[in-house]
């Protein structure tokens, strides 16, 4: 994987290529391994390397067999066997280890405009097409890899990094204040398009933006299926397909060299572990997991304690790192803390020591279990909806088959179908009041507020969740540091995703298929151990015992405009002293001013005036 970055200037003028070594300098640390810049009239690529394996196929730049589209890649393309049988097909002579750049450029001499649908895998690239002079930028479906970029006058720049894209001095450093509200409130932003400033934006999952030099067009380039459905006659073969793409969406992502994971005590990052073993059954002393846990916090928390039990049952290495010995905000001031744009996780100097290990030990690649609970979320609607719609065929079929399944009516939501309960109002934390006034009244504060809460009252099933627009926020944020590691993320390989929106809800339910998968891979302890939320909210937990001085730091410092900065303090002292409720939104609500106002420390270096 790799940094990218570029400059197009549609009046034609010839880039200088000094541009692009200042944009590069900036994501260095994060793609060490080596640069190149290639400049050719008004158009101009810069690519940073991170070296994940030995593999030929991690060259990231490439050049066409007509030298006429060239292309900068942070790429990583799944299922090549196939893509280069369809290659080879179309014509084009491709060898097996192709690097995944040069899988991008032929699928586009092959295949046109409609060459997207025929990639998978991660990836944010811009390529150049000479012959018909326009500029093709895409993100891959779920947007795990960031594409930023900016139009600044006649150029139109892009980057991996918020901070590239500043090296050039006709882009703002003006904030948006949609996004910082959004930030403040939800901790992400509600607009897929946008970034924490103003002129800078974000390329939405799943979306093409094509520059000529008269005009720009966006497009998305797949939708994820609404009503997908797959239906066999034994429950064993669900279970055997889901292993199968399973498998190998986690072989796909592993590296040649060191693996590092994240493991905790649920299913989701064990099963990976327990795929990966089982993998490099020869090589178990490259893989170290790492997970990060809050007993001295909580001592009911039993996440370290399960992942132990897994990590000896695979014979791999744990790393454990418990919140309990970091203060809040600890060394968010530190250039090794600092970050291309606010995130609310006061405990970021545990993030940084979780890399800072995995780097060294050699690894670049760190595997997550993000994304298993989205992917398996089964909708309590779908049998509702076909007896109220008065498909009865239909209904009656599905019946039969949840019962063959299972053995039992149960599950179904036809008690609620039948009777429909009372409605209550969902669940959401009063609308804070130290917002500015005249910020609220420009954003429109209790619409987007209601807004954003609606967006999240709607991920109630798969589907809800991955449309979400904060979704890739995620991603980034595991990589929001300036470290030589890269995510990747099995449960939202495209494959495996579409096969878990068209299996039955009895399939998904408590991640059954999942769970039945990993017959004897995992403990059956951990195999049976239901959903399992934190005991308890570790930063309420620190605020309320220990004598903490940082409310008192900000009390005299310089706070941000954005806030009143009366009731703000108010709020806090309140929670530091232990009232209101204790959830974690809640805790995010008033922990995201001084994200927010670190953050702005730590880019401009003194507190906002």
């Amino acid at each position: 994987m790799s940094c990218i970055a570029g400059l197009l200037d549609r009046a034609g003028k010839p880039i200088d290529p000094q541009w692009l070594h200042r944009m590069l300098a900036r994501m260095k640390a994060r793609a060490p391994d080596g640069d190149q810049v290639v400049c050719d009239g008004p158009v101009g690529f810069g690519h940073a390397l991170l070296r994940t394996g030995s593999s030929g196929a991690e060259a990231g730049y490439a050049i066409s067999t007509d030298r006429q589209v060239w292309i900068t890649a942070d790429a990583r393309i799944d299922g090549r066997a196939d893509l280069i049988r369809e290659l080879r097909a179309a014509g084009r002579r491709v060898e097996n280890d192709a690097p995944h750049a040069e899988l991008i450029v032929e699928s586009y001499c092959a295949f046109g405009e409609e060459f997207l649908s025929h990639l998978i895998g991660d990836f944010a690239f811009a390529l150049w097409d000479e012959r018909s002079a326009k500029l093709i930028c895409a993100r891959d479906h779920f947007g795990v890899r960031p594409f930023h970029y900016v139009q600044a006058g006649d150029v139109f720049a892009f980057a991996s990094d918020l901070d590239a894209l500043l090296a050039i001095p006709q882009v703002s450093d003006e904030l948006n204040e949609a996004s910082v509200v959004d930030f403040l409130l939800f901790g992400a932003f509600q607009d897929a398009g946008s970034s924490i400033y103003r002129d800078i934006k974000c390329l939405p999952p799943a979306t093409a933006l094509t520059i000529t030099t008269s005009h720009s067009t966006q497009r998305r380039y797949w939708e994820l299926p609404r009503h997908a459905e797959t239906r066999f006659r034994r429950r064993s073969e669900y279970v055997e397909q889901f292993d199968e793409l399973f498998k190998v969406a986690v072989c796909d992502r592993l590296p040649d060299g060191a693996v590092a994971m994240q493991l905790s005590g649920g299913m989701d990052s064990t099963a990976i572990a327990a795929v990966t073993a089982g993998r490099l059954t020869a090589s178990k002393s490259a893989i170290t997991a790492y997970t990060i846990c809050s007993h001295s916090l909580l001592p009911e928390d039993q996440e370290r304690h399960f992942a132990e039990m897994v990590a000896s049952e695979l014979g791999i290495r744990l790393v454990s790192q418990d919140l309990g010995k970091y203060e809040l905000f600890e060394g968010r001031q530190g250039a090794a803390l600092t970050t291309s744009a606010p995130i609310v996780y006061p405990h970021l100097a545990a993030h940084h020591d979780t890399l800072a290990q995995v780097a060294e030990t050699g690894a670049r690649v760190l595997l997550s279990g993000h994304g298993g609970d989205a992917v398996m979320a089964p909708s309590a609607s779908h049998y509702p909806n076909l007896m109220r719609s008065g498909r009865l065929v239909k209904f009656a079929a599905e019946v039969a088959h949840h019962v063959r399944g299972t053995g039992s009516f149960r599950g179904m939501g036809l008690r609620s179908a039948l009777w429909p309960p009372r409605p209550t109002p969902a669940w959401m934390p009063p609308l804070p009041d130290w917002i500015d006034p005249a910020l609220a009244e420009r954003v429109d504060l209790e619409a987007r507020w209601n807004a954003g809460w609606q967006t999240y009252h709607s991920g109630v099933d798969a589907y809800g969740q991955l449309t979400q627009p904060w979704l890739s926020r995620h991603f980034e944020a595991l990589e929001i540091l300036k470290q030589p590691v890269v995510g990747r993320y099995p449960f939202y390989d495209l494959r495996l995703v579409q096969f878990l929106l068209g299996i039955p809800n009895f399939m998904l339910a408590r991640k059954a298929v999942l769970r039945e998968a990993m017959c004897g891979k995992l403990p059956e302890v951990v195999r049976y151990r239901p959903k399992t939320a934190l005991p308890g909210d570790p930063i309420r937990v620190i605020v309320t015992n220990r004598n903490l001085d940082f409310p008192k730091r900000w009390k005299g410092s310089n706070f941000s405009k954005l806030l009143c900065r009366d009731k703000y303090f108010i709020a806090l002292d309140n929670f530091c002293n232990g009232e209101g409720a204790d959830s974690t939104w809640n805790t995010s609500l008033i922990v995201a001013p001084i994200a927010f106002n670190t953050w702005l420390d730590s880019k401009t270096g003194t507190h906002e005036k």
